[in-house]
Formats: C-alpha cells, sequence, structure tokens
C-alpha cells in the first residue's frame, strides 16, 4: 500500500494543557538484605515499594534494593517534561519540537504518552507476579477506583480553573472539558479489570491486541472514527470531550505494554535463591545471579525495541501516521519504542559503569529526589507555568529574557524537590 505523505500541523499557540500531572509514583523499592527489611518505605505507605521475599530468597545488600537505571530514566524523563512545558510558550523553543495537531512526531507528543508508559512500568508489581491473585478482583476494583479519585478531583478542578481565568488552551488536544487526569484516572482502573484476561493471554499480547482493535474502529468504514475526530463539530458533550474519549483505547495499549516491560525489569531485581551461609563464595553466587539477571533482561529489551520498531515501520508501510491526538496504533508503538531503547540506554549504562553490587549512592541525590516526588514536582511545575504565562507575555519576550526565566524555573522546582528529600517528604 502507498504510504501517505507525513503532515505535520503544530498547536498554532502553545500551552500546557496536555502536560497534567500523574499519579507519578516512585521507582519501586526491591527486596533487600534483612538489615534493611523494616524500611520506611513498607507496602503501607509506598505502593510501589516490594517487601515481599520469600523465606528461599536472599539479596546483596545494594544489588537489588532499587532499580537505579529506571530511578534515573523517570527523573530525566520528568527534568525533560517539566522544562518543555513552559520552554514551549518562548520563541525560543524550536516550533519544530512542538506538539502536532493531528498528525507527526515531535519531541513533545512523546511526553503524555511517556507518561502512561512510565506508569506501566512501575504499576507492573501490582498486576504481576507470583504474589498476585485473581481473588476479590470487585474488591480490587473498587479499591483501585477509591485511589484514582484524587486524580480525578485534579482533573475537575482543573476544568474549573482553566473555564474560570479564562487560561489559552487548544480544545483538539483532549476535547473541551476532558484533560489527561482523566485518562490517567480511568487506566489503573481498567487494568486492574483487565487483570484476569492479562494473565491468561500475555500482557504484551493484550496491548497489541487493545492497539489493533482501536486503529480497526478509526480506520474502519463502519466506524470512520478519524474522520470524526478530525472534523471540526462539536456537538453535545459527547463530541465535545471526543478526542478524550476515542483516545483512551490507545493510551490503555500503551498502559499494557508499559506494564509488560515492567513485568521484565521486576523479574531481572528477584532476589537469589537462598545459600547456605554468607562465605564470600555465596557473595559471589549472587552477585554473579544479579549479573546474569542485568544481562539477560537487556537481551529482552532489546528484542522488545526491535519488535516495536519493526512494528512501526510496518504501520507506516500500511498507510498508519503517528497521531498523539487519535493515540492510533502508531503512536502505540513509537511511544513504546522510544521508551524501551531509552530504559536499554540507562540499564546498559548501569551494567558497564556500576558493579554488584550497586552502591547506595548510584541515583544522584537530585535525581533521586525528583523521582520521589514525581507528583508534587509536577504540580508544582504546573501552577509555576500558569503563573508565568498569566504575569508575562512569553511569546513576546526576547531569547535573552526566557533563558533567565527559564533558569530561575529550573532552580526553583528543584530546590522544592531537594527541600522535599531533605525532610523525607514522599508524595
Amino acid at each position: 500500500m502507498s504510504q501517505k505523505p507525513w503532515r505535520r500541523r503544530h498547536n498554532p499557540t502553545p500551552s500546557t494543557h496536555t502536560h497534567t500531572a500523574i499519579d507519578i509514583l516512585p521507582t519501586p523499592e526491591l527486596p533487600s538484605s534483612s538489615s534493611r527489611s523494616s524500611s520506611l518505605l513498607s507496602e503501607s505507605n509506598d505502593p510501589t515499594s516490594s517487601s515481599e521475599q520469600s523465606p528461599g530468597q536472599v539479596s546483596v545488600p545494594g544489588a537489588g534494593d532499587k532499580l537505579s537505571f529506571l530511578s534515573v530514566y523517570r527523573a530525566h524523563m520528568m527534568i525533560m517534561t517539566v522544562h518543555c512545558i513552559l520552554a514551549v510558550d518562548f520563541p525560543v523553543f524550536p516550533r519544530r519540537q512542538g506538539k502536532c495537531e493531528d498528525f507527526g512526531a515531535s519531541l513533545m507528543d512523546v511526553g503524555v504518552g511517556s507518561f502512561v508508559f512510565s506508569l506501566g512500568l512501575v504499576s507492573a508489581r501490582k498486576l504481576v507476579g507470583s504474589q498476585v491473585s485473581n481473588d476479590n478482583i470487585f474488591l480490587k476494583i473498587s479499591q483501585s477506583i477509591w485511589k484514582s479519585l484524587p486524580t480525578l478531583v485534579l482533573g475537575l478542578v482543573r476544568v474549573l480553573m482553566v473555564k474560570g481565568s479564562e487560561y489559552p488552551e487548544h480544545v483538539t488536544e483532549y476535547g473541551v472539558h476532558w484533560n489527561f487526569f482523566f485518562t490517567l484516572a480511568i487506566l489503573p482502573v481498567i487494568g486492574i479489570s483487565l487483570r484476569p484476561v492479562c494473565q491468561l493471554v500475555g500482557w504484551t499480547q493484550a496491548g497489541l491486541l487493545v492497539a489493533v482493535l482501536h486503529q480497526s474502529a478509526l480506520s474502519s468504514s463502519g466506524f470512520n472514527l478519524q474522520s470524526w475526530i478530525l472534523s471540526p463539530d462539536r456537538n453535545g458533550l459527547i463530541e465535545m470531550n471526543k478526542e478524550g474519549l476515542v483516545s483512551l483505547p490507545g493510551y490503555l495499549a500503551i498502559y499494557l505494554l508499559g506494564v509488560a516491560i515492567g513485568q521484565h525489569v521486576m523479574r531481572a531485581a528477584a532476589p537469589a535463591k537462598r545459600v547456605e551461609s554468607a562465605t564470600e563464595k555465596a557473595e559471589e553466587r549472587i552477585k554473579r545471579h544479579y549479573e546474569q539477571r542485568r544481562a539477560n533482561l537487556a537481551m529482552e529489551l532489546v528484542s522488545f525495541g526491535l519488535g516495536w520498531w519493526s512494528l512501526l515501520a510496518f504501520s507506516r508501510f500500511m498507510g498508519v501516521e503517528v497521531s498523539r491526538r487519535m493515540a492510533n496504533s502508531a503512536y502505540v508503538l513509537w511511544v513504546a519504542g522510544y521508551n524501551t531503547l531509552f530504559l536499554l540506554g540507562y540499564l546498559l549504562l548501569e551494567i558497564y559503569l556500576l558493579e554488584i553490587p550497586v552502591p547506595p549512592h548510584a541515583v544522584p541525590p537530585l535525581l533521586d529526589a525528583i523521582n520521589r516526588n514525581g507528583l508534587m514536582v509536577f504540580l508544582i511545575a504546573n501552577l509555576l507555568t500558569g503563573v508565568v504565562n498569566l504575569s508575562f507575555k512569553t511569546m513576546y519576550l526576547s531569547n535573552y529574557q526566557a533563558m533567565c526565566i527559564l533558569i530561575l524555573y529550573s532552580i526553583a522546582v528543584s530546590a522544592i524537590a531537594w527541600t522535599a528529600r531533605y525532610w523525607k517528604v514522599n508524595l
């Protein structure tokens, strides 16, 4: 099939509408030595911590305490995002890196999908594993709904604030009332609901199946959702928010693929089998265990990455263009491939630069602070972005003025994250 020309239309006026806060969970804490088993970061106060360790397992102190490469990956993603959401409002920011209106791929287009993929990564421990069962599934769904209520409330608050202050926004991103908070509130609930099916068919297969069905609905003559989304008509509540509703299956596919990758990441950090004594030979055996697990994970990420990019090339050959607005199959595969290979890069750096056991301070303190308090950092960044846009006519500022504001903004966000880390605040 002939390939359609690549079309890129950028949003005419930059805004921070699509870069809304997410329930950004800290990198999972993994089983460590018995001396740290009473850590304050237990299951009760850290939903992504892992305090389970079977009696027949043991680990080297520092070897599996934290996935350092995952922490750095998530922190760098956060830093890139919080800078872009303000920088895009200044002329100094390259227009080609701004969000594409209908079709296309740019730096800011990958941000939203990366958040969803990252959420799937850190949600893997709760959705996958021997400790997870499908007993009382309806109770777990209700618990997931309850935990998603704060995110839903934030979405409602954002709607009221944006409409009340007449803050500039683009309805073609999510719709008139819908915003990314609502998408984030719904995804974990759907993930819990689909867990029995996903465990049966596989998380990767489930994610790809959702992407294929979603693309079929977009392209088929029967549904033809793509033409409906691209049309300017907005009559009624559903049509006013058609982008947010129609893109939801695409983000669900990204979330499921993130869980699939997270399943392999968590498996690589699983403790080694217990040895009879803590002799030097035993320590070496466990060290080799973690080294082999990380090497296997690297090969798995290479395989996944090649698979995602190959499928993306096939989608492009079939005429499917990347569209963040619709979260179509090409966008799903692009986000999955981008994040998988980036995660592989951080893992390779850890393998070749850090020895087992990984040093306790392998993650730089500032990056650790940003990763641990991602939700707070992102909320503060959005708040400061709004203050700057209401205080200045950002599109008329010189490059020098823009850079001064961006530097002060970066210092403020970093200082808040550092202060939270100093006072041991984890949100």
